[in-house]
């Protein structure tokens, strides 16, 4: 497990360096040159900076690997005879990829993940037996359009908003 350190224990560190460096600039003043003095002054400059690109890198790592729950549903004019409100499907969306999970074999389905922005459109298929099954669309925001058609008549349909 990574340690998380927030910005404000990061900066705090870094104001703590900087003036350890000041004192000890002070004491050696006369044994350094000016071009030292400005070598480990952008040093600690450089090191600060660092730190803080670090946290921004944790930050949106953290954002970008969020599961969304999309919710997928039998479309009414499915060749099945409509039932009671079950859920055949369940679907999610991590780290770039629409995973799909049948609660039931229904044979193969065919995908077709579309995003309505840009028009790009995903199309597969899979058994229904593999769990989960994971078609990678990348992080392109946009709505995405899915609509899944399987062996047995079942057709369904959800929406993914990143």
């Amino acid at each position: 497990k990574s340690t998380h350190y927030t910005p404000i224990g990061i900066i705090s560190l870094n104001i703590f360096l900087f003036e350890i460096f000041f004192i000890c600039l002070k004491f050696v003043k006369n044994k350094l040159t000016f071009m030292k003095k400005i070598f480990l002054t952008l040093l600690c400059i450089v090191s600060v900076a660092f730190n803080w690109s670090q946290i921004n890198a944790e930050n949106e790592s953290e954002c970008n690997n969020s599961v969304i729950n999309i919710t997928i549903r039998e479309k009414p004019d499915s060749n099945i005879k409509p039932h009671d409100e079950t859920i055949s499907v369940v679907s999610w969306y991590h780290n770039d990829t629409i995973n799909f999970s049948f609660e039931s074999y229904e044979g193969n389905a065919w995908f077709s993940i579309t995003n309505i922005n840009t028009g790009q459109k995903y199309t597969c298929s899979y058994s229904t037996l593999q769990h989960p099954i994971s078609i990678n669309i990348g992080n392109t925001s946009g709505i995405y359009q899915i609509n899944i058609k399987t062996t047995i008549g079942s057709e369904y349909e959800g929406w993914l908003t990143l």
